[in-house]
């Protein structure tokens, strides 16, 4: 990796559209690698005489990719134990002092009146970034599902639950409602996100 940062150097840019090319071309290789089908990529960077092509291979970009699954780990964990959820595993981040069994147990609450614990039975993945074969390990990893769905297309979903959204709001869209997971009667004092609590 560092032969390919030596190479970026040595055609850096101060030009802002050729950083934005840059930036496509980044994206470009991120999706490439992230298929299944492509084991390299190449990113050219700039025209001759002071461009370069940069080589990426699958192996490289999963080592750089690998860095995220603490900062993904963090959020995730605490959700976890805010919406009383029972996680299958834990990511190999996880310190041992922190892990002292193979499933990170949401029962352990203080409130002896904590709802039960829940178990992730599905895993809609949303966002580009989704499809990055190190968030589909860790997310495997952690709720013990082997096929995790993709029903719409993961660039598009965010912006299509937007539209239904916003058809409730309007109310021309109808039976569907929203559950915003159990802590949301103890943070808001409602059941959902359209019901008030009674």
């Amino acid at each position: 990796m560092r032969k390919q940062a030596l190479q970026i150097r040595s055609c850096n840019s101060s030009d802002r559209c050729e950083t934005q090319k840059w930036h496509r071309e980044a994206e470009r290789a991120k999706v490439e690698l992230s298929s299944a089908d492509r084991e390299e990529a190449t990113i050219s960077l700039g025209d001759e005489p002071r461009g370069c092509d940069v080589n990426l291979t699958r192996k490289e970009f999963n080592g750089l990719t690998e860095l995220l699954v603490p900062r993904l780990w963090a959020p995730l964990k605490a959700v976890g134990e805010t919406a009383h959820i029972e996680w299958s595993g834990r990511p190999a981040c996880e310190t041992h002092e922190t892990a002292t069994s193979d499933s990170v147990d949401a029962t352990k609450s203080a409130d002896p009146y904590a709802p039960p614990p829940r178990r992730v039975t599905q895993v809609v993945l949303a966002g580009g970034s989704s499809q990055l074969p190190v968030v589909k390990e860790l997310m495997t990893k952690l709720t013990g599902i082997r096929t995790l769905r993709c029903p719409v297309h993961p660039k598009l979903c965010v912006a299509t639950g937007a539209a239904i959204f916003a058809g409730m709001m309007e109310g021309s869209v109808g039976r569907i409602e929203i559950m915003d997971g159990s802590y949301a009667w103890e943070m808001h004092g409602r059941a959902t996100g359209f019901q008030p609590s009674l």
